[in-house]
């Protein structure tokens, strides 16, 4: 034998059989890689290297098979990856019949986003009000999807949902109906929680607050409104909020209307029904002493009675009303003169003279009430006297900032 041929042969002899393994591995993956004709046409005559033909189908077979069980494998569904299709133009007859069916069928493959849980909700009370008697809600109702819905959703689609206010405005009354308080609870909690994270990893305090964070106070005030309309009333609407104040820093339950606070739009929302509905409880219940003094223990601003807010409020406790902290601050307050007051600052000072003059009248203490309308008048811009008297309008947005600047003077 050739030395040349015995010197190239000795390394195949050295090689172990998990190499040999190995290498054949490389070249049936190589192989399946290579485009279907380039693997199937015909050998060469150089490539055979003058084999019989029983030689060259030994060689070939084991590599067909492997490359056809590697089709078959990347053939299979589970290894096709298709983009999932949104609601589109099929589906708008069953969208018409039975929504949440179709919300379900739509859950079930991954393809319900937030527009299509809202377009199905949306379908689903259309038809509720166009049946006759209303048709019974079941046990596995709205709300139990949208939970199902959130429960199964990741982060940004939850986020998605509830930092849109048109959002919650729409989910929030099947939710508080059917008594899902305490999920929309959690909610609030983890909301809370993936906000506090965001700002720590950040490191920035005075700046705009996360995404998370105002999703948190959009969805905690919607719920407060919900519960006071459909839910408990006042009451345990104020209840939920002072488990929520409890999850924040010691430093920040004490100061809910701070410009950060994530609770401010909300404990807005409770004072301006307070001040509506003291004097006229609807079907929303009257206030209790007691909920009103956590109200009232939820700020400084709330609690002292020197200030604006503590001021206006006590004017409208449940079981002693007292205008004499209102008349106090105003007879400090007024004489500065309205020049030195902004717009939003005159248009409050007016509010709460007008709501003394008021409770003054109804007690018949004049004097007061002479000084409060001179002092009035003094405070409202020419366009808005009218012949019928003082035009007043009504309380500002819960996300205005109401006369925080004057509540310390």
């Amino acid at each position: 034998m050739d030395a040349t041929k015995i010197r190239h042969a000795r390394p195949l002899v050295g090689m172990g059989s998990s190499t040999l393994s190995r290498t054949s591995r490389r070249c049936n993956w190589h192989r399946a890689l290579l485009p279907t004709q380039a693997q199937q046409r015909p050998l060469k005559s150089k490539e055979t290297g003058g084999l019989n033909s029983d030689t060259k189908e030994k060689r070939s077979s084991p590599a067909r098979d492997t490359d056809k069980h590697i089709r078959s494998i990347l053939n299979h569904p589970l290894f096709s990856v298709v983009p999932p299709k949104a609601y589109d133009s099929a589906h708008k007859e069953k969208m018409a019949k039975d929504p949440l069916g179709l919300l379900d069928e739509l859950m079930a493959s991954g393809k319900a986003d937030a527009g299509v849980l809202i377009a199905c909700l949306k379908s689903y009370l259309t038809l509720i009000k166009s049946t006759k008697p209303p048709p019974p809600l079941k046990p596995y109702s709205a709300a139990s999807r949208i939970i199902a819905w959130y429960d199964a959703a990741d982060a940004a689609s939850r986020l998605d949902l509830v930092r849109q206010n048109k959002n919650l405005s729409f989910i929030m009354p099947y939710l508080i109906r059917e008594g899902h308080q305490e999920a929309v609870m959690k909610w609030s909690r983890e909301l809370y929680r993936r906000a506090t994270e965001a700002q720590t990893n950040r490191k920035i305090s005075d700046l705009m607050l996360p995404d998370q964070n105002k999703a948190h106070a959009q969805l905690l005030s919607c719920f407060i409104a919900s519960e006071i309309a459909f839910g408990g009333g006042i009451n345990t609407a104020i209840s939920y909020f002072t488990r929520q104040r409890l999850l924040l820093p010691p430093d920040a339950r004490q100061n809910v209307l701070h410009s950060t606070s994530p609770l401010r739009a909300t404990a807005f929302r409770l004072i301006y029904w307070i001040v509506a509905n003291s004097d006229n409880p609807q079907k929303d219940g009257k206030i209790n002493e007691a909920s009103f003094t956590n109200l009232l223990e939820s700020s400084s601003h709330l609690s002292n009675r020197n200030v604006y807010w503590g001021a206006r409020l006590l004017l409208h406790h449940p079981t002693q009303p007292d205008a004499s902290a209102a008349l106090q601050y105003l007879q400090r307050i007024l004489p500065r003169g309205a020049k030195v007051w902004t717009p939003a600052h005159r248009e409050h000072l007016l509010k709460l003279a007008l709501e003394t003059a008021q409770f003054c009248m109804d007690r018949k203490q004049y004097k007061h009430v002479s000084w409060l309308m001179a002092e009035s008048r003094k405070l409202l811009p020419a366009e808005k006297m009218t012949t019928q008297g003082i035009v007043v309008e009504s309380d500002p947005p819960v996300d205005a900032d109401p006369l925080l600047s004057l509540c310390a003077q």
